[in-house]
């Protein structure tokens, strides 16, 4: 009897403690209809098209090489004024520097006048020895030899202008003084370097490319240059070399870009300008980046028919962020997902996102 009664409070106590559960049960919430089973996503039409790669770089201003004059000492002498500096423009017979003659020169040209006085007095007296027969035809045309040395030199003396105390170097055309090396008061030798000047209607813009960008780009292929602080700057221009090492100071290839008059009007040497090289373009099949994926096996994406999305492994010829080139075959007008792809799985029922809401 006693057995029955514990048993009967076991009884009992289980019933309370199950009871909880039972009624939890009955207040769920209906299963959702299958319209929530469906993944929220947003979609977009592949189209058919041509994506150009571009390559954006930077490079300075600078003065034309091959189109750059150097002003060098014509003889030994004196700098006395030097009547430009740097970055100034020039036109074609402005004053550059005053060059006084040293003493060394002086001496010099006094030399070259006195050997064609010499020459001339030696030359006469040969012919004269010649017609008292004390000297021979040889002897005549060694003078000659002599005095036609003697008058080369002491013409080119007067072409540097030694024989002028104090000479003034003029410009030869218009341009910019790219560097000047001349001081006021220096003693130089013939040939030193006095400045240089730039062509102002030729300039080069050294575009600097990646080591491994470079040899994807080629003489001859367009590119359009803009000032980042000045947008009045477009250039379309071509690029006439790249080279084929990297510069010490930027560790960068430098593709070079010829700019003529007139569209040098308005650029400044050193200024820096932005060159969008345009590569070859891409044709086929093009989605937006936003619908690629990619895990273990490469990229992919999901195309969706009749609510269905169907994973899609892609081969991309060509992704510049924004679209994406696919080299797979895809029929124009398919759909694939751009949004809400990341928690879609093969096969999965998907439904528009029309009216806003959340993902």
């Amino acid at each position: 009897m006693r057995f029955n009664r514990f048993a009967f409070s076991l009884v009992l106590i289980a019933g309370f403690a199950f009871a909880p559960i039972a009624h939890a049960d009955d207040d769920d919430a209906p299963m959702p209809p299958p319209k929530n089973a469906t993944v929220l996503v947003q979609t977009a039409p592949a189209r058919t098209g041509t994506l150009q790669q571009v390559i954006n770089a930077y490079g300075t201003v600078e003065p034309d090489p091959d189109r750059t004059h150097t002003v060098s000492m014509p003889h030994e002498g004196i700098i006395a004024n030097v009547f430009v500096r740097s970055g100034q423009i020039i036109k074609a017979g402005d004053p550059l520097v005053e060059i006084e003659n040293s003493p060394g020169a002086t001496a010099q040209y006094d030399q070259a006048v006195a050997a064609v006085k010499f020459a001339r007095n030696d030359l006469a007296r040969e012919k004269r020895l010649l017609k008292e027969q004390l000297a021979t035809h040889d002897q005549v045309a060694a003078a000659e030899k002599v005095l036609a040395d003697a008058e080369a030199n002491y013409k080119q003396m007067q072409k540097t202008g030694v024989n002028q105390q104090n000479k003034t170097l003029r410009s030869p055309f218009d341009g910019i003084v790219t560097a000047v090396m001349a001081a006021a008061g220096a003693h130089l030798q013939t040939n030193a370097v006095l400045l240089t000047i730039g062509n102002k209607d030729a300039l080069v813009v050294a575009l600097g490319l990646e080591p491994d960008v470079a040899p994807r780009v080629q003489s001859g292929m367009t590119v359009r240059l803009s000032a980042p602080l000045d947008p009045a700057i477009s250039i379309n221009a071509k690029i006439s070399n790249v080279l084929a090492m990297t510069d010490p100071a930027t560790h960068l290839v430098n593709a070079l870009v010829q700019i003529n008059a007139p569209a040098t009007d308005g650029l400044v040497l050193g200024m820096t300008l932005k060159g969008k090289i345009a590569l070859a373009g891409y044709t086929g099949a093009i989605v937006p980046h936003a619908a690629l994926m990619e895990d273990g096996h490469g990229k992919y994406l999901f195309t969706v028919q009749n609510g269905i999305a169907h994973k899609t492994y892609v081969t991309v010829a060509f992704d510049d962020d924004k679209d994406a080139v696919l080299k797979n075959a895809l029929t124009a007008g398919t759909t694939v997902v751009i949004s809400g792809n990341a928690a879609l799985n093969d096969g999965e029922a998907v439904r528009e996102n029309t009216d806003g809401e959340a993902q």
